[in-house]
């Protein structure tokens, strides 16, 4: 009969041995880390250029936005409407020079803006100027009102006789 301790199954844990030095090694290489690091780095770097150029790079974006809605005006834009949105993202420029922007408000009007330059189909003269009036609330304007529709004035009844009792 063999000797228990010299049969081994596969399945029992083996001794450790002290590592071979010949064996490959395990884990990151120094020049993994190092350009590990260095990626870091260089995020890092970009992302304090991003803080620092936000501004700029806010109002690049926009002038790429006023392009692409310039383009898709409608033939019923009258050129007042269309010197207004063109001054209207120039105001919002010149807010974003001088920080007067609030953040939240600058982000509901990029979505506006992107919904319109997204449309496939014709733009409205309502999608326009409603745009505008946004563009000029962001910048600190307010915008013109709206010219409403005549009020209608209800005609007299039959039989009052409109004179007084």
């Amino acid at each position: 009969m063999a000797d228990p301790g010299t049969v081994r199954s596969p399945f029992q844990p083996q001794p450790i041995s002290p590592r071979d030095p010949a064996a490959p090694h395990r884990g990151c290489s120094k020049p993994a880390l190092v350009g590990c690091g260095l990626l870091l780095v260089l995020l890092g770097l970009g992302a304090i250029l991003f803080i620092v150029n936000a501004q700029g790079i806010t109002a690049w974006w926009l002038r790429l936005l006023e392009k692409q809605v310039q383009t898709q005006l409608p033939p019923d834009a009258t050129a007042q409407d269309r010197e207004r949105l063109r001054a209207a993202f120039a105001d919002v420029r010149r807010a974003l020079e001088t920080q007067k922007i609030d953040a939240a408000a600058l982000q509901q009007v990029q979505t506006r803006v992107l919904q319109i330059a997204k449309k496939t189909g014709q733009v409205s003269r309502q999608d326009i100027l409603d745009l505008t009036a946004a563009l000029e609330r962001l910048a600190g304007k307010s915008p013109p009102p709206q010219p409403s529709p005549p009020a209608e004035t209800p005609a007299p009844r039959p039989g009052s006789g409109g004179g007084v009792a």
